[in-house]
């Protein structure tokens, strides 16, 4: 077994598939007990970075353990999810809802950051990040959370 730190983009952008087993118990996360704290954690992290154009220091987002699946020799790498599987389908959800809203938001260079992260520009991003969070910002965070547009837009 091989043990090492990963971030979010190292799972969710690296050229790999994430298998899910039959065994892994159906998604239960709810808006109080799990979903508020990670969009809290999340949106602590934005404005730090939006504040001081720098992003903050590392944060412990949870455990995630993959098994490495034998594949197709020169095929794209195979992993079982074997704990964290509501962690990174909550994670996978909150980014889909980050690039509708960039998307909404008129901010392509930030909706094209969540789709490949290696084709944006930091200041064209950092403009495009901005007009991401106004977009959501400019209502009332409890009717946003309420009616979910924290994770689909302003509506």
């Amino acid at each position: 077994m091989e043990t090492r730190v990963r971030t979010p983009h190292d799972i969710f952008f690296a050229p790999q598939q994430l298998l899910v087993p039959l065994f892994q118990r159906p998604y239960v996360w709810s808006q109080e007990g799990q979903w508020e704290p990670l969009w809290e954690d999340v949106q602590r992290q934005a404005e730090r970075l939006l504040e001081t154009g720098k992003p903050g220091s590392a944060h412990f987002l949870g455990a995630v353990v993959l098994q490495h699946q034998d594949g197709v020799v020169g095929g794209m790498p195979r992993w079982t999810i074997i704990d964290g599987q509501q962690r990174l389908t909550s994670l996978q959800l909150l980014l889909d809802a980050a690039h509708q809203v960039c998307e909404l938001a008129g901010a392509p260079m930030a909706a094209r950051q969540l789709e490949d992260p290696l084709s944006a520009q930091p200041a064209a991003l950092l403009q495009d990040a901005c007009r991401c969070s106004q977009s959501v910002a400019n209502q009332p965070r409890s009717s946003r959370v309420q009616r979910g547009d924290d994770l689909r837009g302003a509506g």
